[in-house]
Parts: structure tokens; C-alpha cells; sequence
């Protein structure tokens, strides 16, 4: 019988049934089955009848996790449970508890999340984007990153980004308050005059607020764009500048000597 994700359950309660229904297990019994299958409880499942062992095994599990499922708190726990429910389903044992938001059991990439606010997917991709360079000019996305995260820019776009996502909010604010009159308007029958007077005043102020706010919308547009681009500007002049750093020396020598050369033969002639 599948559990239902109501207020029945407890916040644990809730938290495991979470990782249940991630790993298609929509069941206590399913739970059992799979924990039992990969070896992660101990119950004995040999002798002369071994299917009914097994079944056994299941069905004690099966009530342990029901248990689990239903206790006020995480104290009704055993230790071996905590370690199969962690390695099931691959978190640690603090995140099953609800004492972070971190999944991973990885401790350095929880430590990297806590100190940066990075989210887990986010310190995740930088890890397995890193490339081992040896050379400077090289290029690489944690490197790309790494610069944006060591300039001005920093700061600079997500505060431009924040200003016209903001801008966005206003006008759809708007958008609300002509659409909440249009269909009170529908609703409410008044005089010829009265309604007139009253549609002129609502959509004549809030079309006119509506359009100064599209024109400082598009400026804060314009702003972001321009945060965006002088980065983008700027770390592919250092970067392009990285990739010869010697080469106007050698491309100097290599037309002297062409010159020389020619010089020498036209005394020859």
C-alpha cells in the first residue's frame, strides 16, 4: 500500500518518503525489497526455506521503515538503517535528518556549498569541468569562471540583472491592476458616465505608468547588456593578448632576415 505525502507524516516522515518516490519506490514494501537486494540490511534469508526467508526478511524490513515513516522524529532509527538509507539513496546522514539542504556525502564538496553559498549542482559542474592545464593561455571553463568571480563583474551584473528582473515585476504588477479593473469593470454595472469617468481614470493613469516604466525597463535592459559586454570585452582582449605573447618578437625577426636575404642577393647580381 503506497503512503500519501500529507500532514500525517512527520518532517523526517516526509523527507524519507522524498527519496522514495526519486528512486520509484512507492512503497515501504518496494523500499524493502531493494535494501535487502543490495545487501544494506542484515537479515538472515538462508536455510531450508529460503523464499520464505526472504519473504520474512521483507516484511520485518518493510514494518522497520513503516515505523520510520510514521515516528514523531529520527530517534526511532537504528544505526545500520541510518547507513543504508544514506548509501541508498546517496546522501548524508544530515541531510536525511533535515539538518541541511546539502544532499551530497561528499564532505569537501558540503564544506565548498556552506563557505561559498554555491549550490550542490553548481560546485559540482566546476569540479568536473576542471581541466588539468599546465599552460596560462590555455582555456578552460572553471578558468572563464574564475575570472568573472575575481573582477568587478561580480558584482556589477548580477546587481544590473537585479534592477531590470525588478523593473519586469513592476509591469507585471501593472498588467495585474489593468486586468483586476477590466474584470471588475465586467462585473459591476454602473451609469454610461459614471463607468467612463471611472475606465478614463484607471486605464489613462496606469497605461501612462505602464509606458514610463517599459522606458526604464529598456534602460536597465541596456545597462545589463552593457555590464555583460564590457566583461565579455575585456577578458577576450587579456585572454587574445595571452595566446602569443612572443610572437612580435619572432614575426620581427622573420621579416628582417626575409629582407637581408633579399638585400644580399640583389648585391650578388
Amino acid at each position: 500500500m503506497a503512503i500519501r505525502n500529507d500532514g500525517d507524516l512527520s518532517l523526517f516522515g516526509q523527507k524519507l518518503l522524498g527519496l522514495m518516490m526519486e528512486k520509484n519506490c512507492d512503497t515501504p514494501k518496494a523500499l524493502a525489497k531493494n535494501l535487502l537486494e543490495a545487501k544494506l540490511v542484515s537479515v538472515n534469508t538462508r536455510g531450508k526455506d529460503a523464499f520464505k526467508n526472504r519473504e520474512n526478511a521483507i516484511g520485518s524490513i518493510e514494518k522497520k521503515i513503516r515505523i520510520h515513516l510514521h515516528s514523531a522524529d529520527a530517534t526511532c532509527l537504528q544505526g545500520e538503517f541510518v547507513n543504508a538509507y544514506c548509501k541508498y539513496f546517496a546522501c548524508s546522514a544530515d541531510f536525511l535528518f533535515g539538518y541541511t539542504d546539502i544532499r551530497t556525502p561528499d564532505v569537501q564538496i558540503r564544506e565548498i556549498c556552506e563557505i561559498t553559498g554555491l549550490s550542490e549542482e553548481a560546485v559540482n559542474c566546476l569540479k568536473d569541468s576542471k581541466q588539468d592545464i599546465n599552460e596560462d593561455n590555455a582555456f578552460s571553463y572553471t578558468s572563464w569562471w574564475s575570472e568573472l568571480l575575481n573582477g568587478d563583474s561580480f558584482y556589477a551584473i548580477p546587481m544590473a540583472w537585479l534592477d531590470y528582473a525588478s523593473r519586469i515585476v513592476e509591469i507585471l504588477d501593472i498588467d495585474k491592476h489593468i486586468e483586476a479593473a477590466e474584470k471588475a469593470s465586467s462585473e459591476v454595472e454602473l451609469d454610461l458616465i459614471t463607468k467612463q469617468l471611472l475606465d478614463d481614470d484607471n486605464h489613462k493613469s496606469l497605461r501612462i505608468i505602464r509606458r514610463d516604466k517599459e522606458d526604464s525597463t529598456l534602460g536597465a535592459h541596456h545597462k545589463m547588456l552593457s555590464c555583460i559586454e564590457h566583461f565579455m570585452n575585456q577578458y577576450a582582449d587579456q585572454w587574445a593578448e595571452k595566446q602569443h605573447p612572443n610572437y612580435g618578437e619572432m614575426y620581427y625577426r622573420s621579416e628582417l632576415n626575409k629582407r637581408k636575404i633579399l638585400k644580399a642577393h640583389e648585391k650578388d647580381m
